[in-house]
């Protein structure tokens, strides 16, 4: 169910990894691109980089049509940092807070840090998804090889997505 619900809500972002999955396992044939210096490196960042920017960008959308500040019932003791809200996605009789210094100017209850999400699958995700199809390629394939530096490169890619989605964050708030 919760695989399922992700996949529904990011439907860009499993494709695209799912196709990194397949290039990654299968043999790739030689090509007129294969003499170019680190080829396999500059793919490796560049697919890495789109997987993570579209995450960013589906994640940022998401969120954009959810409203920041609704059920918001009375003004919070910080006085201009935030409201105290009842929020139907909060458990019991907690509290939630919205203030400016929220990631993405989102909910979030007291003490609790809300990027998880997009810090879990935006970034953290990709990196491992890069690790597994290494050890994959090394452990699982006859056609294919592990390499450390792919790695490196994959979370490269990351790593620039991120910037870009942060850039893209920038962009929507205005």
């Amino acid at each position: 169910m919760f695989v399922a619900k992700k996949i529904k809500n990011y439907p860009l972002s499993s494709l695209l990894a799912v196709a990194i999955w397949v290039v990654c396992i299968i043999p790739i044939p030689e090509t007129p691109l294969s003499d170019v210096s680190f080829i396999d490196k500059w793919t490796h960042f560049v697919m890495y980089g789109s997987l993570t920017t579209v995450i960013w960008f589906e994640y940022l959308r998401k969120k954009k049509k959810r409203p920041l500040t609704r059920h918001c019932v009375t003004p919070s003791p910080q006085g201009a940092m935030g409201e105290v809200c009842n929020d139907s996605l909060t458990e019991g009789n907690e509290q939630a807070m919205v203030t400016s210094s929220s990631p993405l100017g989102e909910r979030m209850p007291e003490g609790q840090v809300r990027g998880h999400a997009l810090l879990i699958g935006g970034v953290l995700c990709p990196i491992i998804m890069g690790g597994l199809i290494e050890l994959a390629q090394k452990y699982l394939t006859t056609c294919r090889s592990g390499d450390f530096f792919d790695f490196v490169c994959n979370s490269l890619g990351v790593l620039l997505g991120c910037l870009i989605g942060l850039i893209l964050r920038a962009i929507i708030r205005g």
